[in-house]
């Protein structure tokens, strides 16, 4: 049928950036991108708010394929033209910017010939095949990643209140789903807890928004700072942080005891935890 006309036509579009000259690009998650050079080389990519960041995953052996798809999980289908012959390739973790965890199965192809279509695609994020969550931990590690790092090396916009910027940051980059609800506000990260069903008051997990308050309320729409849990003790009952604007860089906190704790990194009491969902 005709494309619609008007207000309707399709559109959005955004340039993210220039020099992407790529054999092969395609989805593999939200927000995130695989490609293959020409001479090889298989690179991925995160889009987070304005800002990309590449890896390199492989540096050679992805020359033969000229379409490369991905349902979601990690898994990568390449297309071989000449043979029409279709391989799989399994990423242990395609937040960990490694390629050192994919899985070759080179012996064990989906086909050998027969896919010989002119264009292949594949929607992202339809297959599951985790039996235990890692988003906790994707998120630990990817905030301790972060550790020492100022305002200067984000996309962020206030240098002076950078907290929930930098949670956003973080839990986007592991494929947080309703990221994109947060803001600049620390307050934010209670109100996607409750929004969501998952803002507690104790019981802390590691990937944890927790949220810190000087005059002991969330009541009045305000929240005075928002760090990230990368370490819970046995015992639950410490943990340790790793929050934006601590000192004006990102910071990693000694272990605390969060029930009792009266200002553990200079922002008030802890008020509570809100876990993401993914």
């Amino acid at each position: 049928e005709d494309k619609p006309a008007g207000s309707q036509h399709i559109g959005m579009r955004k340039e993210i950036d220039s020099g992407f000259v790529l054999k092969t690009l395609s989805a593999v998650g939200q927000d995130r991108l695989i490609a293959t050079t020409v001479d090889g080389k298989l690179l991925s990519y995160q889009i987070v708010g304005d800002a990309w960041r590449r890896s390199d995953l492989k540096t050679d052996g992805w020359s033969a394929f000229d379409q490369l798809v991905s349902p979601g999980a990690g898994f990568y289908y390449g297309r071989i033209p000449t043979t029409g012959a279709m391989y799989w390739y399994k990423d242990g973790n395609i937040s960990d910017g490694s390629g050192a965890d994919i899985a070759y199965h080179t012996s064990d192809p989906v086909d050998a010939s027969g896919w010989t279509q002119q264009l292949l695609s594949a929607a992202p994020r339809t297959v599951s095949c985790k039996s235990v969550s890692t988003l906790g931990q994707d998120i630990a590690n990817a905030a301790n990643a972060e550790v020492g790092k100022t305002f200067t090396s984000y996309p962020f916009t206030y240098d002076y209140a950078w907290c929930a910027e930098f949670v956003k940051y973080i839990w986007a980059g592991e494929d947080v789903d309703y990221a994109s609800q947060l803001d600049a506000r620390a307050w934010s990260l209670y109100k996607y807890g409750t929004n969501h069903g998952t803002w507690k008051t104790g019981s802390p997990k590691v990937g944890d928004a927790v949220l810190y308050d000087k005059d002991g309320t969330l009541g009045d729409n305000e929240a005075d700072h928002v760090n990230i849990v990368v370490g819970v003790s046995s015992d639950g009952t410490q943990i340790q942080t790793v929050g934006g604007n601590e000192s004006h860089k990102v910071s990693k906190s000694g272990w605390f005891t969060w029930k009792t704790a009266s200002d553990p990194v200079g922002a008030g009491r802890v008020m509570g935890f809100a876990s993401p969902i993914g």
